[in-house]
This record gives C-alpha cells, sequence and structure tokens, in this order.
C-alpha cells in the first residue's frame, strides 16, 4: 500500500475527478477503522468530507503552482521527506471526519504550504501541530484564535490611506478600518473557557499583572497612537470587543507558534484575502 504515492499523483493530477476519487481512496486506507465501523450514512458522509477536502486542497496547490511558490518537482519530491507523508496521513483521517468548511479549508492550506517548505523550516515543524489543534477547536475557538492575532499583528496601512482631507476625516477614516476589520467577528462571543481550552491544546498561553495587555493600547498600535477612541467608543464594534476582549481574557492571552499560524490563516479566509506566509515567519509576539 504506496499511499504516498498515490497521494502524490493525485495532487500531481489536480483538479480531475481522478485525483478525487484517489483523495477519497486514500481516506478509507489510512483510517480503515474508522471507515469499517461506520453506517452507511456515515460512510456517504466520510466521503463527502473527503472530496470536499480533496477540491480545496487541490485549488490551494493550482494556485501555488500558478504564483509560481510551489513546484510539481517539489510536489514530486514530497516523498523524500518521512514527516510530511505522515502528515498527509493523520489529515486525511481528519478531514474525513468534519464537514467543517473553515477547518477544511485550514487543513488544506496547511498541506499545501507544507509542500513547499524544507524539511527542517519553522513552518515544517509547526504544521502538524497546527493541524493536530484544528480538529480540536470550534468555529468559536477559530474566531478567538483569528481575533487575538489580528490584534498583535494586523497594521493599519497609513500610506494607503493618505488621501487629501482633514484631520477630521483622517480620524473618521481610521475608525472605519477598525470597524470593517473587525466585522467577520460580530456573530460570536467567548468565555474564560474558549480562553482555557485554547492552552490546553497548545495554541495560547497567558501573561498576567502589569505584562497584560489592554485594548486601547492593542488597538492604538492596529492604528496609530492618535486613533479616536472616543469616536469609536460609541460603535457597536467598540461594545462588542470590549466584551470579547473581557469574557475571552485576551488581556493576558499570548499566542504559540501553533495558535498564531492557526489565526492568521483564519483571519485571512474570514476576509476573503490571500495569506502571505512571510507575515508569519517574520512575526513579533503575539
Amino acid at each position: 500500500m504506496d499511499i504516498g504515492n498515490e497521494f502524490i499523483q493525485a495532487i500531481i493530477a489536480s483538479g480531475t475527478d481522478r485525483a478525487l476519487g484517489g483523495i477519497v481512496a486514500l481516506g478509507k486506507k489510512v483510517a480503515p477503522a474508522l471507515w469499517s465501523a461506520l453506517s452507511t450514512k456515515g460512510k456517504k458522509q466520510f466521503e463527502v468530507n473527503l472530496k470536499n477536502f480533496g477540491d480545496r486542497l487541490m485549488s490551494e496547490v493550482r494556485q501555488r503552482v500558478q504564483a509560481g511558490g510551489l513546484s510539481k518537482e517539489q510536489i514530486a519530491a514530497a516523498l523524500d521527506q518521512p514527516d510530511l507523508v505522515s502528515l498527509v496521513i493523520s489529515t486525511l483521517a481528519q478531514a474525513a471526519q468534519t464537514s467543517d468548511t473553515e477547518k477544511q479549508k485550514l487543513l488544506a492550506k496547511l498541506v499545501a504550504e507544507r509542500l513547499g517548505c524544507n524539511t527542517d523550516s519553522e513552518l515544517a515543524l509547526v504544521t502538524p501541530m497546527a493541524s493536530e489543534a484544528i480538529t480540536r477547536l470550534n468555529a468559536q475557538h477559530l474566531k478567538l484564535l483569528a481575533l487575538r492575532y489580528i490584534l498583535a499583528s494586523q497594521r493599519y496601512d497609513e500610506t494607503a490611506n493618505t488621501e487629501s482631507g482633514s484631520e477630521d476625516t483622517r480620524r473618521l477614516r481610521e475608525v472605519e478600518w477598525v470597524i470593517g476589520t473587525f466585522e467577520p467577528y460580530q456573530d460570536f462571543v467567548a468565555s474564560v473557557h474558549d480562553a482555557e481550552h485554547l492552552v490546553a491544546v497548545g495554541c495560547a498561553g497567558g501573561l498576567e499583572g502589569f505584562l497584560a495587555d489592554e485594548l486601547k493600547s492593542a488597538l492604538t498600535r492596529m492604528v496609530s497612537p492618535d486613533l479616536d477612541l472616543d469616536m469609536l467608543a460609541k460603535t457597536e464594534t467598540w461594545c462588542h470587543l470590549e466584551t470579547v476582549w473581557n469574557n475571552g481574557r485576551l488581556a493576558g492571552m499570548r499566542l504559540t507558534s501553533v495558535g498564531s499560524l492557526v489565526g492568521m490563516y483564519t483571519s485571512d479566509i474570514l476576509a476573503k484575502r490571500p495569506t502571505e506566509v512571510s507575515k508569519w515567519l517574520n512575526r513579533s509576539s503575539t
């Protein structure tokens, strides 16, 4: 049973029905006990999950090949890396067990990104841990990671917003940017239990006392020291952010390398933008 070679051939045949069929067949091979224990209905869902994952993985691979960030030679060389083959096997088993769209997108991005990096790189070492963590997180946990990542890592591009205008116009523009940035997070709440769970799965740690952050400080670092906090405080965005910040214990939360990687990918998926992994590689403490 040459699982690694079958997977590589499926990837090289990216986008074809044969490729998707190959992904499903591989899933049955890497998780035989699960497959045999499922009911007829469960087996059908297993196959649907893997087809959806395969489709998303093929899409991620095609995008990277077209952008020049991944070559077919690199894909073929994946068999030379036992840790990568191990990641593929475990991820197929994980993808078969979830129909959650966001989780499947995250797993696909991780595998596709791993295909193009060196086996001893930081990204290669963190990817399997991130893949495992994703299966132990729900949608709320993922959004909490993304929100914390954004607060620590995303920055307002002042050079892209230097249109002529008054000081009041500039301040309004900054507040509008904050509102737009956090719009995808308006539909969820956080709790202490969420924060504890993120620590338990290795996505976060904590700092207390004078080392803990403040929401106002985090936002002014994101935008500018002159961010009009009084104007922002009158918005629903501020009220929601403050609630999540306090209930989710974000003040004392610091993301691990695993948490920041998952948070980055999740925030990009929610914002519908491409991921620049270099931002994670060059990250400061989150």
